[in-house]
């Protein structure tokens, strides 16, 4: 029973973290339109908790 649980944890937070990723390739295309200026502003606001949940 433990293993199954250990599992199905496992494979949550592989999931979650794989999401993450999948959503700022997602977000590339629209950000490469963007001005130096913008693309900084939203990295420093927008983002400022992604290392710590998403993992850098």
């Amino acid at each position: 029973m433990f293993l199954r649980t250990w599992r199905f944890i496992t494979l949550i937070l592989a999931a979650l973290t794989m999401g993450t990723a999948y959503a700022h390739a997602l977000e590339l295309p629209a950000k490469m339109n963007y001005d130096a200026t913008l693309w900084t502003t939203i990295n420093q606001s927008l983002y400022w908790g992604f290392g710590h949940i998403g993992g850098r």
